[in-house]
């Protein structure tokens, strides 16, 4: 076949193979909004207070969770979790307030994410689910945050983030669903 030009307007000639169109203008981007977003950015304006040293572990057997799913990389998002509790905390309440419901929608994103993580590294439908994601189970929280931070890179709320606070942010998020069993497994 001769390769023409046409102009799409007045013919449109046989065409072999895929034909893609593209009507959208990138100087008129809709806004993107997200609630994942909204709650990282809230944690990253306050990423320059200090943690909460005291915290305590003990309410959540995290140490028999890490253990369970052999999560061995991926330990310091807990121990930020923990660090950084009370400033992920506030930033879930303020968005409670506004609406209810966003603290489960973040919390449903997370599992969404961490089941589509399971199926992509090779997980099949009524296999030990626990036994899987112990051999697998830092490439699958590798898997979330990549995820999480897709879902949000192109937020307006986001926008003015300092990418170091940005990335802090999005693990203190990851490590929440890690405590919260929407991320791995429960033991």
């Amino acid at each position: 076949m001769t390769s023409q030009n046409y102009d799409a307007s007045t013919h449109v000639g046989n065409v072999e193979g895929s034909l893609i169109v593209n009507n959208f203008n990138s100087s008129s981007r809709l806004p993107q909004y997200s609630i994942v977003a909204q709650v990282v950015k809230l944690i990253a304006d306050e990423a320059d207070m200090a943690p909460d040293a005291d915290r305590q572990q003990d309410d959540y057997d995290i140490d028999l969770k890490i253990e369970h799913n052999e999560l061995h990389e991926h330990v310091m998002l807990v121990d930020m979790y923990y660090e950084y509790a009370s400033i992920i905390e506030r930033a879930f309440n303020a968005m409670d307030s506004e609406r209810l419901g966003h603290k489960n929608l973040v919390l449903k994103t997370l599992n969404s994410f961490y089941k589509s993580s399971l199926y992509k590294r090779g997980y099949k439908r009524n296999a030990d689910r626990s036994a899987f994601v112990r051999g697998n189970a830092d490439f699958i929280v590798d898997d979330v945050i990549e995820k999480t931070k897709l879902l949000i890179k192109d937020s307006d709320s986001v926008k003015d983030c300092l990418l170091e606070d940005f990335l802090n942010a999005v693990h203190c998020v990851v490590g929440y669903g890690i405590i919260e069993c929407q991320v791995l497994e429960k033991p």
